[in-house]
């Protein structure tokens, strides 16, 4: 049985908010582009928040105030996972692993009080390293004192996943929570 179960945030707990930010707006091309070159950047640290939000302002023509706003007001958690989460937490220990800015994650979870679902929240942007690279995981593991074949991660993204698993960790591409379910079961 794996004593650590680790779930990334956007995609998994909550909604993948820049799928949904560029499809509101009708923005269909450059995303790959985009994603690489500013959101890698934010989710290492290398830019904050804001600088983000000024640069896609500048990328695609809305003003930076405006993301920021929407990009949290389009927010949602996903309950049904939520309520697993808390089941699973009667014998394992829960962690979010996400590639995120440190004050947008933060915000999301104190407003929709995510952090009592959780043993621990890793951020990219505080660690200087992203999923998928081995290091990001090694780290978390090493910092939980824990070999990788006792964690699963779970992400939305089957190259973070990809990750986790060549660093030993068991891993789930999640598509919505009965599945998630089903597929812990046979891994746990």
């Amino acid at each position: 049985m794996a004593k650590a179960l680790f779930f990334d945030f956007f995609g998994v707990v909550g909604c993948e908010i820049t799928s949904i930010w560029f499809r509101h707006h009708g923005i269909t091309s450059g995303i790959g582009e985009i994603r690489q070159e500013l959101f890698a950047k934010m989710d290492s640290g290398e830019i904050t928040e804001d600088e983000n939000y000024q640069l896609l302002s500048k990328r695609v023509g809305i003003p930076a105030e405006t993301i920021k706003e929407e990009w949290r007001s389009m927010f949602f958690v996903n309950e049904e996972l939520i309520k697993a989460i808390d089941e699973l937490r009667k014998t394992h220990r829960t962690y979010i692993l996400s590639n995120a800015a440190s004050t947008y994650l933060k915000e999301l979870i104190k407003r929709y009080d995510l952090a009592r679902h959780f043993d621990g929240i890793y951020i990219s942007a505080e660690m200087g390293k992203i999923k998928p690279f081995p290091e990001f995981y090694q780290h978390v593991l090493d910092d939980l004192g824990l070999e990788a074949s006792e964690a699963v991660m779970t992400d939305d993204n089957a190259k973070n996943i990809e990750g986790a698993i060549k660093t030993g960790l068991n891993g789930i591409v999640f598509k919505n929570a009965e599945q998630y379910l089903k597929e812990l079961s046979k891994i746990d």
